[in-house]
């Protein structure tokens, strides 16, 4: 059997996760099907060489498409959604827009450094279906007098359910967007998935209502949310879904309350391969346009009822663990840029996130180095220890983040070698440097099971910082046979060439569990060290690091809630009134030349359980009338979400300092000392619960 390294680049774009998805990761991930499909992608624009501005929509797929005349296939560029023309007038045009791509696009990104001009970043998403797109709504959607646009971005919205309706019996849900929906002939909003609009809802809600009940399976089975003659998740179709609780805390009401009327509600159901890949290397595009569709939206409910423009808040209750954790990741810059695009709009926009819930998950490892290899190559050179688990279907990712400053010319500042379990039996790999793009790959039989790059994205890009990213192939795979990764331990050691004793190294591994409702398909790999202990004398789970040991629990806070504008939320006990033992903080990073991060940790930390009895907080299934638990800081986070809602209605502000106010308001009347910065923030909010309903705790 053939099993050998060879050096190897970047051979799709400049992001090594989208080089891996359409390169040696295909096979694996969900959604991958059609020989030569459309993707929908995230792109940062660069500047037009000829008039020194932010590269136009027009001159960018002019560009792209000019450069794959040539060779076979669909052109590069198809559509880059017209959401993005509204913002036209703004003073300037926004870096962030999303587009409808073919892989030749990707490919042309990597061999063109006048292309990686144009667009210095580019973030894959899923294959699209792509049909004849149109950003304006198909027909009026009146909702009454709405004061506040509540959107939700999430997966298994249950869009019939009675906490979303009228006291009527008609639905308080404007606009539904299921991204991976069935496409009608008609179109799409961007090309992809369907769209419900209020009228549509109440049509169906009247067609499946028989004595006066609403039949909710032939609800979701006659729109296509629940056909199970489809292939895909269907997170609707059981007891319970993430998306449907989550909507609920944020803006479900009694169809009796009155308060509900005037909460018109806009959402988003991201494509289930989506929310199944929890890795989130797809997530970008998905979540801009679904920020960019809940706002045009909320425009046209505006005029519709003849109103100016209306306030608007978002929740977004995902998260992912590794990445630059200073706010500059594509999706983090993209979310600042929407909120700050749109600050000076009459009305408010807001943006709620969870902190994360990785504090114990063992996937962060911090180095630093008090010598160089020249002096000491022992002491110089520090290795990880990342545990892959047997079973994993899915592939698995690290993130090594350097400090600021591109490396010398010429020269590294650290070098990285790994060693699969299995060594000597499988060779360890050469030594690789921080040379932009390149890197090697370990093949067996042909077949390329680790590939290991950096990659350094200079200005304008406020990260100024490289990365390796080493990618590996699930451990197990149910289709044809294939070369796949050992399990076990791989080591990844890290040789300091010339770093200072203040210069440290971050180390994140990737997410990659299971999320709630869906079939086992990834398992999360973790970093182990011989000094790192789990559990304390008396069986109970630590959660403060030893100063000895590189594997840490702090700054595992949500890699996507890092940035500068959203409110970002963590979890607590109501009853013991301490923070949940996941609920990840900080620690974050400064941004390039900035004297302090653009936050600690979370901005508050709001109730994600009930009790250390009765964990979650309650809120609906997916059926009228069924209430659930789940936990988490995506629970804790729509709580906020509703407050934030609430002060929109009476005029007042609800950003992320009005959070803080808020937290270190309530804190101030508590008798229990306050939870540390870093993981609680400002303080525990005091919120009534979403579901007044008892728990019945001693």
């Amino acid at each position: 059997m053939a099993s050998e390294w060879k050096q190897a680049g970047l051979e799709f774009g400049t992001d090594p996760y989208c080089d891996w998805s359409l390169g040696p990761g295909r096979d694996f991930l969900l959604g991958h099907d059609e020989p030569d499909p459309w993707f929908t992608t995230l792109l940062r624009r660069g500047t037009d060489p000829d008039t020194g501005d932010v590269v136009t929509t027009a001159r960018l797929k002019s560009a792209f498409n000019a450069a794959g005349s040539g060779t076979p296939g669909k052109d590069p560029v198809a559509y880059i959604s017209a959401y993005f023309d509204r913002l036209r007038g703004k003073s300037r045009l926004p870096a962030y827009i999303t587009a409808i791509v073919s892989a030749k696009f990707f490919k042309l990104l990597a061999e063109r450094p006048d292309l990686q001009g144009l667009v210095p970043a580019a973030v894959l998403g899923l294959p699209a279906g792509f049909r004849t797109p149109f950003p304006a709504p198909r027909s009026p959607s009146p909702t009454g007098p709405c004061k506040v646009v509540v959107g939700v971005i999430d997966d298994g919205l249950a869009i019939a359910h009675e906490r979303f309706r009228h006291a009527d019996g008609t639905t308080r849900i404007a606009y539904a967007w299921a991204q991976d929906g069935p496409v009608p002939a008609s179109g799409a909003p961007a090309g992809f998935g369907r769209e419900y609009d209020k009228a549509a809802i109440d049509q169906l809600l009247l067609q499946c209502t028989h004595g006066g009940l609403v039949d909710e399976d032939a609800f979701y089975r006659i729109a296509g949310l629940a056909d199970f003659g489809q292939a895909g998740h269907k997170g609707v179709a059981g007891r319970s879904s993430h998306g449907t609780h989550v909507m609920d805390l944020a803006a479900g009401y009694d169809p009796r309350d009155g308060e509900g009327a005037e909460r018109a509600i806009v959402c988003v159901q991201l494509p289930s391969a989506i929310t199944a890949d929890t890795s989130g290397a797809r997530l970008d595009p998905y979540v801009h346009l679904a920020m960019n569709y809940i706002l045009d939206r909320a425009d046209w409910i505006a005029r519709q009822q003849g109103s100016g423009p209306l306030p608007v808040v978002i929740n977004f209750s995902y998260g992912t663990v590794a990445g630059p954790h200073d706010g500059t990741s594509e999706l983090e810059a993209a979310i600042d840029e929407f909120v700050q695009i749109h600050t000076g709009r009459p009305q408010p926009v807001s943006v709620v996130l969870p902190s994360g819930n990785s504090h114990l998950s063992r996937c962060h490892a911090q180095l630093a180095y008090d010598t160089t290899s020249m002096v000491d190559a022992e002491a110089a050179t520090s290795d990880l220890e990342w545990r892959v688990l047997p079973d994993d279907r899915t592939s698995s990712f690290v993130e090594i983040w350097l400090p600021y400053a591109p490396p010398p010319v010429g020269a590294s500042r650290v070098e990285l070698q790994i060693a699969p379990p299995g060594s000597p039996t499988h060779p360890t790999s050469p030594w690789i440097g921080e040379e932009p793009g390149q890197g090697v790959v370990w093949e067996r039989d042909g077949q390329v099971v680790c590939k290991a790059v950096y990659t350094f994205d200079p200005d304008p890009n406020p990260t100024g910082r490289g990365r390796f990213v080493v990618a590996i192939r699930p451990t197990v795979y149910l289709g044809a046979p294939k070369r796949l990764a050992p399990s076990g331990v791989w080591r990844i050691r890290i040789r300091n060439i010339s770093l200072g004793s203040g210069e440290i190294v971050h180390a994140w591994v990737q997410r990659d569990d299971t999320p709630h409702g869906y079939p086992t398909r990834g398992r999360q790999a973790f970093f182990d060290h011989a000094s790192y202990e789990r559990f304390d004398t008396g069986g109970f789970e630590l959660e403060t690091d030893s100063p000895a040991c590189i594997v840490k629990r702090a700054g595992l806070i949500n890699a996507i809630a890092t940035g500068e504008k959203p409110a970002v939320i963590g979890g607590y006990l109501r009853k013991e009134a301490v923070v949940s033992k996941y609920s990840a903080g900080g620690p974050t990073t400064p941004v390039r030349d900035a004297p302090a991060p653009w936050r600690t940790g979370p901005d508050a930390v709001a109730v994600g359980d009930d009790s250390l009895v009765h964990w979650g907080v309650l809120a609906a299934g997916t059926r009228s009338g069924s209430t659930v638990a789940l936990t988490g800081t995506s629970v804790a986070a729509p709580q906020v979400t509703r407050w934030i809602a609430d002060r929109f209605v009476a005029g007042d502000s609800g950003d992320r300092t009005a959070v803080a106010g808020k937290a270190t308001q309530d804190e101030a009347g508590r008798s229990t000392p306050a939870p540390p910065v870093a993981r609680g923030g400002a303080g525990r909010l005091d919120l009534p619960p979403g579901r007044a309903l008892p728990r019945f705790w001693p």
